[in-house]
């Protein structure tokens, strides 16, 4: 299964445009926040489920949940904005995997993409395709199949 994850588009059409035509086919789509309104745009691209969660700049209309729990292909994967797991993040948001019982852990916040094991756990943040903080703009991609270890990467728009 493979999967594409992308957050902190803050509104930038274009880069949600950009990153649906660089990623091609994917079977699902995770949004990490800020603005998880922006999956409206997303849906009228793709036709394939989409999970998200709002993120500390989401407008408390129609914003998305504050966390998000899936299971696929035998993995559990918990999603977060992240901003409330700041500090020292990667091993927060590895504890916070843990209680939830998660093999991998997709957030963002930070605009810095990460592919991180943490504590036994995969932690996944895509960066951002609109407002990078380090490098170029950016997404992730998961590929995940049932009984084997799940595999990460970030993807760069040029």
């Amino acid at each position: 299964m493979r999967i594409g994850i992308m957050g902190d588009t803050h509104g930038d059409t274009e880069a949600i445009r950009a990153v649906v035509r660089a990623a091609g086919p994917v079977e699902l789509w995770f949004h990490t926040g800020d603005y998880s309104q922006d999956v409206r745009c997303l849906e009228g691209i793709v036709d394939v489920p989409i999970y998200s969660v709002c993120g500390n700049c989401d407008s408390y209309m129609d914003r998305a949940a504050v966390e998000c729990l899936a299971k696929l292909e035998g993995s559990t994967i918990a999603m977060t904005h992240g901003h409330r797991l700041m500090g020292d993040y990667v091993k927060n948001l590895a504890v916070w995997g843990g209680f939830k019982k998660a093999d991998i852990v997709i957030f963002g916040h930070t605009h810095v993409p990460l592919v991180q094991w943490e504590e036994g756990i995969l932690l996944i943040n895509p960066g951002s395709p609109s407002r990078p903080r380090r490098g170029l703009p950016s997404y992730g991609e998961l590929y995940l199949k049932q009984g084997h270890k799940p595999v990460a990467n970030i993807c760069y728009l040029e």
